[in-house]
């Protein structure tokens, strides 16, 4: 699975993700490449059909770095009305001169593109989704050291979020 997209009026080629799935069972596969980061309910599937504004909410492009991909592996499978996916994958940055957090974008500028990646840490990422009738229930994490030891002390960073989602009508 791969997405390359003309950005920006046909003016710029940006790789979003490409990974390789080797499928067992619906309960048991496993994924490598460079994958979306399964963080709330935007990132994996961020089309515009998914929000409703022209631009993408604050918070699902600041805060929840939307297109946030980051090269790795993991699993990933379903039962019954349960999903989920982890993956162990390099790590935010924070330190190195071209990436740093700051605060018009919050870690959405730790994200590396596959030529930039630092191995120097990794993270975890996990997703579990549970369907119902009427909507579904979401719980995202990710956890990693962000500072790749440009010092000594580590710069954990940990995201934990929960969403919810539903549709009544056209509403």
């Amino acid at each position: 699975n791969a997405e390359i997209d003309f950005e920006h009026a046909a003016q710029k080629l940006e790789f979003e993700f490409g990974q390789i799935d080797f499928l067992l069972s619906d309960g048991l596969n496993f994924r490598g490449g460079v994958m979306l980061m399964p963080m709330g309910n935007l990132n994996e599937f961020h089309e515009p059909n998914k929000f409703f504004t022209p631009e993408r909410p604050d918070y699902h492009s600041k805060l929840i770095p939307t297109t946030w991909q980051q090269a790795g592996l993991g699993m990933f499978g379903s039962q019954g009305d349960l999903s989920y996916r982890l993956y162990v994958v390099n790590a935010l940055q924070s330190l190195d001169g071209s990436r740093s957090f700051n605060n018009s974008s919050f870690v959405r500028s730790g994200r590396s593109q596959i030529n930039q990646i630092s191995a120097g840490n990794a993270a975890v990422a996990g997703r579990i989704e549970k369907k119902q009738p009427g909507g579904q229930a979401g719980f995202s994490f990710y956890t990693g050291d962000s500072t790749a030891d440009y010092i000594e002390k580590g710069g954990n960073v940990t995201m934990i979020e929960f969403d919810y989602k539903t549709k009544r009508g056209a509403l």
